[in-house]
């Protein structure tokens, strides 16, 4: 989705989008799909979030238009934008938002996660991450980010500003670093970049996420807000821009500065949207999985700390058309969510698409896919013999989850396979991708269920028992995020037993790790009584592998599919 849109944060309206439509308020786009150029002002950011490890494009026809950029495609991106930047003396603050892992097989089919993964990017010339959640739910994850050298690469940019070590001698210390003053090499302009993640109690141990609202009264942010020169914030917050810890962030920066631009640049949701905060404030989301490149500028302003009062900043060598500064108290926030296709991108700069790749773009994919075929993931293990969708509804042919819940789990998890005295529960939104027709590989299976995480049985339950737990589950949010899409057509569990649980008296219920904490509540709290808990099979089997031993056994057939290799 291109064309791009202008308010003073004092008018700015909600906006909204999802990968393929839009709906916007008040919309002010030039017409068209695609224009010349991007909007520059005093601070200009590129932002991504929640990539999952999508860093080489996007095999499946998941979107219109079809994805085909990667990340070598982001790095040729930044060096045409690096050319206009020194055209215009400007800078670019490139940032990523967190979630990193738990999504594709390169970031993902190693142990601990991110092995690999974590050293290629240090070839993407970012200048500030967040951190997501999904790069707690292991301590080994959160370790490698250290020792794969990625934290000490960005230099002070991993920033971290309320999830810190809690044992040993690291202990009350961030993963990262607490804030970082950026500086604008060519322009000299300044921004104070923080990084949040939402109250998230689900870290590995060795772990502490700071609720946001603590984290917000330490004396070090006070520190940082009165005594660092800076012209404005930016704020990696990996929460929805819905999400009230936003408004309580910005709160808390204007009882220091009350007027100071401030940019908050989410994740977590998995969608694109952009709203106002305050008068001088705003928030932007930039989609999921590699599918967007998020645009922002924004005016700065002068500050110190005894003056508290919005200076309209003037750059050296300014070459951007003059801007109506009458309105010293609102600041102006041009953005742009541009798709993450060639095309796109390379209109966005004003090349050619036939001009825009680089050396470096072309190097980094290229060592992309060293890894993924050292890792195997381009194996073929079988067919699909037509697509599935996570957001279908249950009992139709061509749902993901039904397809788990009738077949996969039924076939590869029980035993004996269709034991009618088993029953699959599992957290809807664990499925993470849709099932494309034709050849599927090891990292489709990787990306369709990412966790790996293994199943624990409970036994010997009722089937009142189950159906009272199934029941109190569904008040609940879940234990995934209740933001998932298709959390609004399933809710947030399924099930195998819709039509099994009759004729028998007794039955195991067969639950991944993930949301065994959740069941095991439920269950107390229906029954009263303390499960006895067992790992399932020894751990051989988990959410991820069981998908790859399905296909190899039952998706043989490959008569009539086109390779992917030539799509």
């Amino acid at each position: 989705i291109m064309g791009w849109r202008r308010w003073p944060a004092a008018v700015l309206p909600c906006v909204v989008l999802t990968v393929g439509w839009a709906h916007i308020a008040e919309s002010k786009a030039v017409p068209g799909s695609q224009r010349a150029a991007l909007p520059w002002n005093d601070i200009n950011v590129v932002a991504v979030t929640d990539v999952h490890g999508w860093v080489n494009g996007h095999r499946h026809p998941d979107n219109t238009p079809r994805l085909d950029a990667d990340y070598g495609d982001l790095i040729s991106f930044r060096h045409h934008i690096e050319a206009e930047a020194e055209a215009r003396r400007r800078d670019v603050l490139y940032v990523n938002s967190g979630d990193l892992v738990d999504g594709r097989g390169i970031s993902d089919a190693t142990d601990p996660k991110g092995k690999v993964f974590f050293k290629l990017l240090q070839q993407v010339p970012f200048d500030a991450y967040g951190i997501g959640n999904h790069e707690l739910y292991e301590s080994s994850t959160a370790r490698e980010l250290v020792d794969s050298g990625f934290v000490k690469w960005l230099d002070g940019g991993y920033i971290t500003s309320n999830v810190v070590w809690s044992s040993g001698v690291e202990a009350g210390s961030p993963i990262g670093s607490r804030y970082k003053i950026w500086t604008g090499k060519r322009s000299g302009v300044k921004v104070l970049i923080l990084g949040f993640l939402y109250d998230f109690t689900g870290a590995a141990d060795g772990i502490t996420v700071v609720p946001v609202a603590k984290a917000l009264q330490e004396p070090w942010l006070e520190s940082a807000l009165r005594e660092e020169l800076f012209d404005a914030v930016v704020v990696l917050a990996h929460m929805d821009l819905k999400d009230t810890l936003v408004s309580e962030i910005v709160n808390r920066i204007r009882t220091s500065l009350p007027v100071i631009p401030v940019q908050v640049l989410c994740g977590h949701t998995h969608y694109r949207g952009f709203t106002k905060v305050d008068d001088n404030a705003a928030a932007l989301e930039s989609g999921k999985y590699f599918d967007t490149v998020g645009w922002v500028s924004f005016a700065g302003a002068v500050l110190s700390p005894t003056n508290t009062s919005v200076t309209p900043r003037r750059l050296a060598n300014d070459v951007t058309p003059a801007r109506d500064t009458t309105a010293a108290e609102t600041t102006w926030y041009d953005f742009e969510y541009l798709d993450a296709t060639r095309d796109a991108l390379a209109t966005a700069v004003g090349i050619d698409p036939v001009d825009f790749p680089t050396t470096a773009g072309d190097l980094f994919r290229g060592e992309v896919e060293l890894a993924r075929a050292a890792l195997g993931l381009d194996r073929q293990i079988g067919c699909s013999p037509q697509d599935f969708s996570r957001t279908a509804e249950f009992a139709e042919s061509a749902s993901a989850y039904g397809l788990m819940m009738r077949e996969v789990n039924p076939t590869t998890l029980f035993l004996p396979s269709h034991n009618m005295s088993m029953v699959s529960l599992q957290s809807v939104g664990s499925l993470r991708y849709n099932v494309y027709e034709g050849i599927m590989t090891v990292d489709d299976t990787i990306t369709v269920s990412p966790f790996g995480d293994p199943y624990f049985r409970l036994a010997v339950l009722s089937a009142s028992q189950i159906n009272d737990c199934i029941a109190e589950l569904g008040k609940s949010k879940g234990a995934n995020d209740s933001t998932q899409p298709e959390v609004d057509v399933l809710g947030t569990w399924v099930h195998s037993a819709y039509d099994t649980l009759g004729g028998l008296t007794a039955f195991d219920l067969i639950v991944p790790e993930y949301d065994l904490e959740s069941v095991l509540a439920a269950l107390k709290k229906t029954s009263g009584v303390d499960w006895d808990v067992a790992m399932y099979r020894h751990g051989e089997i988990d959410t991820t592998n069981v998908w790859e031993e399905y296909i190899t056994t039952h998706w043989q057939s490959c008569r009539n599919v086109i390779s992917p290799a030539v799509l």
